[in-house]
C-alpha cells in the first residue's frame, strides 16, 4: 500500500521512540513465533530495523525500499541503503525474503511517465537486472502489485491490454523469469478478501489463469488489510481462499493488518474513539485476530503470512500496532504469540516437506551487493577465512571475521575474485566493484 508524507514524522519519531526503550534488542533472532512451523509468520522492515522484529518474526519484506521510486527517484542515480539492510536482515537471521515490487502503478518514479514506451521498457529490465546483480538470493519478488487498483502507467510498453486483457501483466512475468529464474513470483492486490463482492476476485482469478497457464507464476499474493479484514466473514474468508487454491499454488497473506475500528469512520474519528475507548478498541482488534487469523494460517492453501507492521505509531493504519511504543503488548499479540506456542497452530504445510527454516537449504555463500560500490557483505555462517584478488592474481584482503562488511570503496574499479573457505571447501565468486 502507499507510504505518504503524512506518517513520515509518526515514523521517525517512533523510531527513535522504539529503539530507546530498555528489553527492544535489535539482532539476532532466538525463537519468532513461527519457528519450526511448516509456514512463515513474517512482517515489513521500515527505514529502520523494528523494535524485538527477530524476536517476533521469520520473514523479512522491506515495505518501501524495493519500491521503484524509493530505489531511483532520480534516473540512474541509485538508493541502495534501506533495501540492503532489510536484506542482510534477512539473510543474517536466515529468514525468507520477499521484494517488494517491479510493476506498479503507485510510487513510481516521476521521470518515467515523459518516457516513451521502448525507453520505459529498457528501464524496467536495467532495474531487473540491477536488482538480480546485487542481490543473489531472493525467494519471492510480487511482480505486479495491485494490477486491478493501481496499474502502472508503462502498461503500454508491456504490450497494453492485447488479446488477453491483461498482455502488460503476462509480459512482466516474462522478464521476472528471465531475470529471476530461480525466485518464486508472485501477484499481489487488495480486495480479493472484500466481504462485500466477489468482483475483484473473480478478475484476479482471470489474471492467475492466464498466468498459471503459461507457467510463470509461483504464489498467490492477497494483501488483507484492514478495510478488508476488520469486518469480512468468517465464511466468506473460507469460500474465497477455496476459490484460489483450487489453482493448487502457494497463497501468501501478504500485508495483513487488522484494527478495532468499528465500521468505516474516518481516521480522524477513529482516533478520538480509540482516545475515548481504548479498551474496548484493544479487545476488539484481539477477537477479530483471533477469529480470523487461523483461518489464514490453518488454510492449506497458505503457505505464509506477512504482517504489515506491529509497532503503535509507525504502521500505515492507526490501530494497526501490535505491540505499544512503550514496549508492552497489546492483547491480539499475546494472543497471537499464545496461539503460535499451541498444537493448533502446527499445521502442515503441502508446499514444503520440512519447516519453514529447514526448507530450500539456502547457499552456503552469499554474497551481496554486487556490482559494489563502497562496501560488501559475506553470508557465510561456517566461513573460516576470505581472500579478495586482484585480476593480478595478488591478494588485496584476507580476513577471517566474516560478520562485518567490507569496505571497498577506495578500491579501484574492476573485476575481484572472492574465494570463500568453508568446511564444505572452497568457493570462488566473481565481484564487480564500480
Amino acid at each position: 500500500m502507499n507510504f505518504n508524507s503524512r506518517t513520515l514524522l509518526r515514523y521517525l519519531s517512533a523510531a527513535c521512540i522504539a529503539l530507546s526503550i530498555p528489553g527492544f534488542a535489535i539482532g539476532q533472532a532466538t525463537a519468532p513465533l513461527a519457528k519450526n512451523h511448516s509456514k512463515f509468520l513474517g512482517n515489513i522492515i521500515p527505514h529502520f530495523v523494528p523494535a524485538q522484529y527477530t524476536q517476533l518474526w521469520n520473514q523479512v519484506t522491506p515495505e518501501n525500499a524495493g519500491k521503484w521510486e524509493s530505489i531511483e527517484s532520480t534516473r540512474n542515480t541509485m538508493s541502495w541503503g534501506n533495501l540492503d539492510r532489510a536484506y542482510k536482515l534477512a539473510y543474517d537471521n536466515g529468514h525468507k525474503f520477499r521484494f517488494h515490487t517491479f510493476v506498479w502503478g503507485s510510487q513510481e518514479p516521476g521521470w518515467l511517465k515523459s518516457l516513451s514506451p521502448a525507453q520505459q521498457l529498457v528501464e524496467l529490465e536495467e532495474l531487473m537486472s540491477r536488482v538480480a546483480q546485487r542481490y543473489p538470493v531472493i525467494h519471492y519478488i510480487d511482480v505486479v502489485n495491485e494490477p486491478l487498483h493501481a496499474p502502472s502507467s508503462m502498461r503500454e510498453a508491456l504490450g497494453g491490454n492485447g488479446a488477453t486483457g491483461w498482455d502488460w501483466v503476462i509480459r512482466s512475468f516474462e522478464l521476472a523469469r528471465k531475470y529471476f529464474p530461480d525466485s518464486e513470483l508472485h501477484l499481489n492486490d487488495y480486495h480479493i478478501m472484500a466481504g462485500w463482492t466477489d468482483d475483484d476476485l473473480n478478475k484476479y482469478l482471470q489474471i492467475i489463469k492466464l498466468l498459471n497457464d503459461r507457467k510463470l507464476i509461483d504464489g498467490i499474493g492477497i494483501q488483507s488489510h484492514h478495510f478488508n479484514m476488520n469486518l469480512v466473514s468468517v465464511s466468506h474468508m473460507k469460500t474465497k481462499l477455496d476459490r484460489l487454491a483450487a489453482f493448487g499454488i502457494p497463497i501468501y497473506v501478504t500485508e495483513l493488518d487488522i484494527t478495532g475500528k468499528p465500521a468505516w469512520e474516518s481516521d480522524e474519528v477513529y482516533r478520538t474513539y480509540r482516545e475515548q475507548n481504548p479498551v474496548e478498541d484493544e479487545n476488539r482488534q484481539y477477537e477479530r485476530y483471533r477469529d480470523k487469523f487461523p483461518v489464514f494460517w490453518e488454510h492449506e492453501g497458505v503457505a505464509g503470512i506477512t504482517l504489515w507492521g506491529y509497532i503503535e505509531g509507525t504502521t500505515w493504519a492507526v490501530g494497526s500496532g501490535l505491540l505499544n511504543s512503550n514496549g508492552t503488548e497489546r492483547k491480539a499479540l499475546t494472543w497471537l504469540r499464545e496461539y503460535m506456542a499451541s498444537e493448533k497452530s502446527r499445521v502442515t504445510n503441502k508446499f514444503i516437506a520440512t519447516s519453514i527454516d529447514n526448507s530450500d537449504a539456502e547457499p552456503e555463500v552469499v554474497v551481496f551487493p554486487n556490482p559494489a560500490t563502497s562496501y560488501l557483505y559475506i553470508n557465510a555462517r561456517t566461513a573460516t577465512a576470505a581472500e579478495f584478488i586482484d585480476k593480478s592474481g595478488r591478494v588485496l584482503l584476507r580476513i577471517t571475521d566474516l560478520t562485518d562488511k567490507v569496505d571497498v570503496e577506495r578500491w579501484p574499479a574492476g573485476v575481484y575474485l572472492l574465494k570463500v573457505t568453508t568446511p564444505g571447501g572452497i568457493s570462488v565468486h566473481k565481484i564487480l566493484k564500480q
